[in-house]
Order: C-alpha cells, then structure tokens, then sequence
C-alpha cells in the first residue's frame, strides 16, 4: 500500500505541474500581445513627436555651418569643430528613428499574407549579405541546414527582420570573435532551428524578450521582442538557453507549410 500511494503520488505530480503551466501561457500570450500593441502605440507617438523637431535641428545646423563664415569672417575655430560633430549626432538619430519607422511598419503589416518559405535558402542570403561583418568580427559560421528541409509557414519579410536580430545579436555578443553555430531540422509537424553563439551569455535574471530589455549601452532593447511577436504571430516558438561567458543559444521552432 505505501508503494502504491507513493507511485500515484508521483504520477500526479507531473499532470499538476503541466495545468500551471498551460494556465500560464493561457495568460501569458495575450499579455505579450497587449504589450506589443501598447509598444506599437507609443513608438508611433513617439516616432510622429520627434521626427518634425529633428528635421528642423538638422535643417538649422546646416544654416550656420553655411551661414557662420560670411557672419565672422574666417569663422570661429570652437564652431567649425564642435557643429560638424553635432550634425553627425542629429544625422544618427534621423536614422534611428527611420529604423525605428520600418520596424513599426514591418509589424503592422502582421498577418498580412502566409508564404511558403524555404528556411535554408533564407537563412543563406541573411548570411551572404551579412558576411562582411562576420568576417571582420573574426566570427566563423558554422552551419547544418539539410537541402531537403520543408517548406514552413512565415511571411518572407517579416521573418528575415526577426533572424536578422538575432543573428545581429549573436554578432555583437562575440566582440572578440567566436563561432555562430546554425542547426536546423524537420520534425512531424514542424521545423526546428537553433542559432547559437559562443559569445559573452544573457546575464541572469534578464528577460531579453522583454521590450528595452538590453545590456547594450546604445542598444533600445526592440530587437528580440520584435523577433518573437513575429515568431508567435505565425504559430512559431523561439525559446533561449544562456550561460554568462558562454555563449547563447535561440531555439525556434516553425509550422510546416501544408
């Protein structure tokens, strides 16, 4: 009797643990959703706000860099060195916000179509395009798609912004070179990829796909959770394991394209 009830408890607890966690995500989805949404709202408020006052700083400190010689004569020397440093700032944060811009729309295109997306060949020309800065980082690529891998369901556009952050990410993690390790593979219903590096790690207790969630000094926290509401829309997961000084590892995963 005593082995029995020691044999039902265990068989128990499992069923228990798996209820919380079904709760959980039953919760937590659409509490991703309305932060997402919340996010779209405000960087557009933010983006409308600040993109007319940029302009306008922009537009002014080329009038006195052009307009500052036939005012003094030869010019202030402070002036011809701190205004071209200035308008490079300004020009930085037009930029940003143009970013900021095309990450906005990306995600309000969501759901807008479902492609049948051939991963290997677009995880390919992200590495093509990317391999300068691989190169130069002394970064190797180390990868296994199989040729036959199936075709998955995802939008083409919005699925190279969401690898793009991570392969960006795991770059900047390795500043004095590593490895990046891309894996792939097909399961029943779906395809499995894992981007990893070998790079400095998530330090604990940091949830990255939370919005400006970052260790970046000059880094907005946007990418990762950009990339997972992108993951998520289309039924795909993305899931992390890190250890500090070790690298990082994403694991995604993608409905097959039936």
């Amino acid at each position: 009797m005593h082995t029995a009830t020691k044999e039902t408890n265990h068989k128990e607890i499992p069923v228990r643990i798996n209820q919380e966690h079904e709760r959980f995500e039953a919760r937590a989805i659409p509490a991703r959703h309305e932060t997402m949404a919340a996010l779209h709202v405000g960087l557009a408020h933010f983006i409308h706000e600040i993109t007319n006052p940029l302009h306008i700083i922009s537009y002014t400190v080329s009038l006195i860099e052009r307009e500052m010689p036939k005012a003094n004569g030869n010019g202030d020397p402070f002036a011809y060195r701190a205004i071209p440093r200035l308008k490079g700032e300004v020009d930085q944060m037009i930029a940003l916000v143009k970013t900021l811009r095309s990450q906005l729309e990306c995600l309000w295109l969501i759901n807008s179509r479902v492609d049948s997306i051939n991963l290997g060949s677009l995880i390919n020309e992200l590495l093509h395009s990317e391999a300068a800065r691989f190169n130069s980082g002394g970064v190797r690529i180390d990868m296994d798609i199989p040729a036959d891998l199936p075709a998955i369901r995802a939008d083409g556009n919005l699925l190279k912004q969401a690898l793009l952050n991570l392969l960006g990410n795991a770059r900047e993690a390795m500043p004095k070179g590593g490895v990046l390790i891309i894996r792939a593979c097909a399961r029943e219903n779906s395809v499995s990829l894992e981007i990893a590096d070998t790079g400095v790690g998530i330090p604990p207790g940091l949830d990255v796909f939370h919005p400006f969630a970052t260790t970046k000094p000059e880094g907005m926290g946007l990418g990762l959770a950009i990339s997972r509401h992108i993951v998520e829309t289309y039924d795909g997961t993305i899931t992390y394991r890190s250890q500090p000084g070790k690298g990082t590892t994403f694991c995604l995963t993608f409905p097959l394209y039936l």
